[in-house]
Order: structure tokens, then sequence, then C-alpha cells
């Protein structure tokens, strides 16, 4: 009888101590190991109390704020290393929750590096010796659709304007491993199909090909979803070699490098031999003197001074040096006086390659598909445009959400609201249809 009064004595100890923990302690506003935002204490109301909502809301804040959860959170990485289908000693694939908002942190008080996770991404992760591998799931109806996009852009445009059309393969292509060669070959394969569904007015840049022939070199990030200033550089000689234009060698340009960068993968499944890893992120500056501008988001008719490079850009932030992130429409006036000028349309996949079209152009446009909420049409005939490049990831060029946001800004009736609706929804039914095919494609 003693006993069990100690014993409840002591459990009503422990949840007290526990309570004053919680209630006393700092409560952080995101996770550093899981690059989320973390709960809010939510606001009571009549209606949330009514519908069930608060509660809920009450125990996703416990759950994010409980005391040493930091440390609870650490464990569990490494109980889920453990976890996954394993391959081989160093291989093992791993399920992600697509729905944790995975985020990365503003570098400095006034310019906000926004780096978001490219839709779409594979639930299904591939890691092989330190490094994360995303598993293509296109087929031939998505290539397809994407040509005709491209196509329809040739078709609207004046016939002096020159399009070029780029796709560029993913990290999932250069994985050295006899084992996974087919994964090469099915995203070369879904490249060759949009080639080959191209009208004659597209100028294809083989960049895939070109990269591949550096397949050695540091083309893909072990832990991001992005490529390197490296694997952007090959793909800037196949667009010169396309277009008629003599690049430069890299030899020609400023080197520069930044250390310990983690990207987007790593802070999907947190895996210990590729944080053991850690990618440097490369970019190369141009011998031209620049002058950039870009437009808000919320006002796309509002622009202000900015930077080509954000060289303050470092840790997990380091690939936003690339055009300090993603705006909706960015204008880069060069020292070129050649009257030449081009637009660039792209996620932030394009934000290296963009880096290189200054040594070429006197005015450069950059519109991220995502986010611009005009025609691009005209801004193409506004502006006397020479040149109109349109580049995305395999993966992106496979996904109806970009299909959709890039008809959007061509012209077709359709809302930016529904557009972007749809692009979530279809990112999560594109990251099912990669889980359920996964099993079939290792093989």
């Amino acid at each position: 009888m003693i006993a069990q009064k100690i014993n409840t004595i002591v459990f009503l100890l422990f949840l007290l101590a526990g309570a004053i923990l919680f209630f006393n302690s700092k409560k952080d506003e995101t996770s550093s190991e899981e690059r989320r935002k973390l709960s809010e204490l939510p606001l009571i109301s009549e209606n949330n109390i009514w519908d069930g909502t608060y509660m809920r809301q009450i125990d996703n804040y416990v759950n994010d704020h409980f005391v040493f959860r930091k440390h609870f959170v650490q464990t569990a990485n490494k109980i889920d290393e453990y976890k996954g289908i394993n391959l081989q000693a160093k291989e093992r694939i791993v399920y992600v929750n697509v729905k944790k908002n995975v985020i990365l942190e503003e570098v400095n008080d006034s310019q906000e590096i926004v780096e978001l996770d490219e839709e779409p991404t594979s639930s299904g992760l591939l890691i092989v010796e330190g490094s994360i591998y995303q598993i293509f799931g296109g087929n031939s109806h998505s290539a397809a659709a994407y040509s005709k996009i491209i196509n329809n852009y040739r078709i609207d445009l004046p016939s002096d304007v020159r399009v070029f059309n780029c796709v560029v393969p993913s990290a999932g292509s250069f994985i050295h491993n006899d084992r996974y060669q087919h994964l090469q070959k099915r995203e070369y394969e879904n490249i060759q199909l949009i080639k080959n569904g191209l009208s004659q007015g597209i100028i294809y840049v083989p960049a895939a090909s070109l990269m591949l022939e550096h397949e050695y070199e540091y083309l893909f990030f072990n832990s991001d979803h992005h490529w390197t200033g490296r694997a952007a550089y090959y793909a800037y000689k196949a667009f010169c070699n396309s277009a008629g234009i003599v690049a430069l060698e890299m030899n020609q340009m400023e080197r520069r490098v930044k250390n310990n960068f983690l990207g987007s993968l790593y802070y999907k499944c947190l895996d210990e031999t590729v944080k053991d890893n850690p990618d440097s992120v490369e970019y190369f500056i141009p011998p031209v003197k620049t002058t950039t501008i870009a437009y808000r988001k919320e006002n796309q008719a509002e622009f202000y001074n900015w930077n080509m490079f954000a060289h303050y850009a470092s840790g997990g932030n380091s690939y936003g040096v690339f055009l300090g992130g993603d705006k909706p429409l960015m204008k880069i006036v060069t020292s070129n006086k050649n009257g030449k000028k081009v637009v660039l349309i792209k996620n932030s996949y394009g934000n290296p390659f963009a880096t290189f079209l200054v040594n070429h152009y006197e005015e450069v446009y950059i519109v991220d598909f995502r986010y611009y909420n005009l025609k691009v049409l005209n801004l193409i005939k506004e502006k006397s445009i020479n040149d109109v490049i349109i580049l995305n990831g395999v993966f992106s060029a496979n996904s109806r959400g970009t299909q959709g946001l890039m008809n959007y800004i061509k012209g077709s009736n359709v809302s930016f609201e529904q557009v972007a609706s749809d692009t979530i929804e279809l990112k999560f039914e594109h990251e099912l249809d990669t889980i359920l095919n996964l099993n079939d494609t290792l093989k």
C-alpha cells in the first residue's frame, strides 16, 4: 500500500515537473533538425472550440514543444537509420512525411532567400554512400504534354524570337553504381521523348548529353535536389553551342566556393551518412558589370535594387547565392552594348544557369513561373526580346503542376489561384505515384 502511494506521488511529481518545465522553457519558432516551422500557440475562439480545431492545434503545439524534444528527435533519427528498405550495407530507401513544411531561414534582416521545395519531389529517397537520390516517375504522357506546351509558346511568339528548350536530368542519372544504371536510362529516355515532341521551330539544348561527358565531375549535391554551378555551366555551354555563341571558359570567370552546405533532401530524412558528407556550392562570377532589380511577389509592378549573387548566403541557404533566391521577375542590365535581350523562364533550377547569360546579352529577364502572375508573352513583346529560354529539371518538366503554371503565364484561361491550388494537390499525387512505382523501379 505504501509502495503504491510512493509510486503515485513520484508519478504526480514527474508530471508536475514536466508541466513546470514545459511552461517555463523557451519555445523555438523553427526546428533546425527538421528545417520546418513549429506550431504556434493557437488563439481560442467560439468557432474553433466547437469544431474541435482548437484541441487539435493544442495537440500539435504540445507535440512540437515538449521538454527535451530536440534530444528525442535526434534519438529518433538514429533509430530511423535502421528503418526502410536496406539494399546493401550503405544503401537504403526511406519514405518521408510529405506534409511537413520544410523551410530555410532568413539570412539577413532585410534580405530573405526564398527556397521552396521543388515540385514534384519524391517521397521515396534512395540513399547510397552518403548521397540522396530522388526516383524519377515521369512517363511518355507527361513528356508529350510538356512538349506541347513548349510548342504552343513557339506558336504564340513572333517568328523572329528564337525559342530554346532545355530539360536537365537529376542526380539519379549520375549514380556511379551499376545496380542503378537503369535510373539514368529512364530519365534520358524521357528527355529524348520531350525532344522528339518539339516542333521544328524550337531549338533544343542538349544539356544532358554534355553533362554526361563530364559525369565524374561534381554536378549534383549529395544532400539537395538542385544541380551544382558546375553542372549549370555545362548546360550554359550546350546552350551557347545551340545558339551560335562562343561560351566563356571556366577560367575566364572568378570561381568561389561555399562549404558546409546541407540541402533540402537532407532535411527530409536527416540521414547521418549524408550529414557526414556535406556539400559545397561552387559559383562563377562573370567578367561583366551588372545592375539587377527584382520585382515584388505581392505587387509585381513594384521593383527594388537587388544583386545577381547573394555572397552573404551560407549554411543551408548556400544555394541561394545564385540570384539571392526566387523572385517573380528579375532584370539584369549588363555592360554589354549589343542590344541583345533574353528571357529565361525557370524555377529555382534555373538560378545558376541565369548567371552565365549575362556574358552575352545586354538585358537578361528572369521569370519564375511559380510566382509570376502576369503574362510572359506581353513581357517578351514589350521588351523586344530576341531569345526565350525555357529551362526545367526532368522532374518539373513532367509535373502537371509545372505545366499548369507555364500555361497560365503564357495566357491560358485559368486563374493563378486555381493553378497554384492544383499544383499543391498534384505534388502529393505525384509523390504517391512515385512510392507505388518505387519497388518496381529498383528491381
